[in-house]
C-alpha cells in the first residue's frame, strides 16, 4: 500500500488490499488462538479479551490519520505513506511479540497435532461441517453479521438523508464500533456464567431491541444513535457466544476448520447483507430494512440460540464432540 501511494497505482492499491484481508483473517481468528492459551472453562472470556483489544485500535487507528497526515506534508510523501508505514511496523512489532509465546506455548495449551491428525481427509473435514453443534454455530455468526452489515451500511445514508452532518455521522458510527468491540468482557462473563444459551439470549435480545429501534426511528437522529449503539452490543454478544459454542462443539484437532469455515459464513453473510441493504432501502426505505432485519433476527438467530443452547448444554465448561 506504501508502494501504491508513492506511484500513484490503482493496481497496487488491489494488490495491497488482497494481501491486508490475509492480516484481517489472522486477526479475527486469534480469538480462538486465545481459547488455546487460556484456562478451559473460559473459553468466552478469552474470546471476548480479544474483542476488547480490538477496540483499542478502533479507537486509536483514526486518531493517527492527522498526525501521520503532517507528518506526510512536513517530508514531503504522498498522502497516507506514514499512516501505511505505521500500520506496517505494527504488524512487525505484533509478530514479534507473539512468536515466542507460539514457539514456547504454555501448558494450558492443547497438545500439537500429530502428523496422522494434521493429514486428515476431507471425508472427516465436511464431517466437522456438518455437526449440528458446528453448523448452529456458524449459522448463529452468520446471521448476526447479515444483520448488522445490513444495517450499518444504510445507516451513515440515512443519517445524511435526515439531515445528519459528517461529524455527526462520524460520531455515530464510533459509538457502534465502541459498542461492537469495548463490551466484549461482558459478554464474555454472561457466557461462562449463563452459558451458551444465555449468552444466545443476551445477543438474540439485544439484536431484535436494535433492529425494531431502527426500524421506528428511521428519520430521528437520537433513535438511529441508540439503535446503532445496540446493534454494535448485540453483535458483540453473538460473535462471543457463536464463537465460544464452535470451539466446545469441536475436538481440538478439527477446530481449525470449523473456525475457518465460520469465518467465510460470516463473510458471506456480510456480503449477502450489504448487497441486500440498497436493494432494500431502496423498495421501502429505512424503516423496511430494518424491519427485515428484526425478521431475521427473529427467524433465525433466536431459534439458532435455543438450539445451540440445547446441544452444548447450559453449564460454563459443557462440551459436544464434533
Amino acid at each position: 500500500m506504501i508502494a501504491a501511494a508513492v506511484l500513484g497505482s490503482v493496481a497496487l492499491v488491489g494488490v495491497g488490499s488482497f494481501a491486508s484481508g490475509f492480516g484481517a483473517a489472522a486477526v479475527a481468528l486469534s480469538r480462538y488462538a486465545a481459547v488455546g492459551l487460556g484456562p478451559a472453562g473460559r473459553e468466552a472470556r478469552a474470546v471476548s479479551g480479544v474483542l476488547a483489544a480490538v477496540a483499542v485500535g478502533a479507537v486509536a487507528g483514526p486518531n493517527l490519520l492527522a498526525p501521520a497526515a503532517a507528518l506526510d506534508r512536513a517530508i514531503g510523501l504522498p498522502a497516507s505513506t506514514s499512516a501505511f508505514a505505521l500500520a506496517a511496523l505494527t504488524f512487525l512489532a505484533a509478530a514479534a511479540t507473539w512468536s515466542p509465546v507460539a514457539t514456547s506455548p504454555p501448558a494450558a495449551n492443547p497438545p500439537r497435532l500429530s502428523a496422522a491428525t494434521r493429514s486428515v481427509d476431507s471425508g472427516a473435514a465436511a464431517g466437522v461441517a456438518r455437526s449440528p453443534g458446528v453448523k448452529a454455530a456458524i449459522g448463529l455468526l452468520a446471521v448476526a453479521n447479515l444483520v448488522m452489515v445490513a444495517t450499518m451500511t444504510m445507516a451513515p445514508v440515512q443519517l445524511h438523508h435526515i439531515g445528519g452532518g459528517l461529524a455527526l455521522i462520524g460520531g455515530v458510527v464510533s459509538i457502534h464500533i465502541a459498542a461492537m468491540f469495548a463490551p466484549a468482557p461482558l459478554s464474555g462473563w454472561i457466557v461462562d456464567r449463563y452459558g451458551i444459551g444465555g449468552g444466545a439470549a443476551a445477543a438474540g435480545a439485544t439484536l431484535l431491541s436494535a433492529t425494531t429501534l431502527a426500524a421506528f426511528s428511521a428519520h430521528s437522529v437520537a433513535g438511529l444513535t441508540v439503535a446503532v449503539g445496540l446493534l454494535g452490543l448485540g453483535w458483540s454478544a453473538a460473535v462471543v457466544t457463536g464463537s465460544t459454542a464452535l470451539v466446545r462443539a469441536t475436538t481440538p484437532e478439527r477446530r481449525p476448520r470449523a473456525e475457518a469455515a465460520g469465518e467465510v459464513g460470516m463473510a458471506l453473510a456480510a456480503g449477502v447483507g450489504g448487497a441486500a441493504s440498497g436493494v432494500l432501502v431502496g423498495a421501502g426505505g429505512y424503516a423496511l430494512l430494518a424491519t427485515t432485519a428484526a425478521a431475521c433476527v427473529a427467524a433465525g438467530l433466536i431459534p439458532l440460540g435455543v438450539r445451540l443452547s440445547g446441544l452444548t448444554g447450559t453449564r460454563s465448561g459443557a462440551h459436544t464432540s464434533a
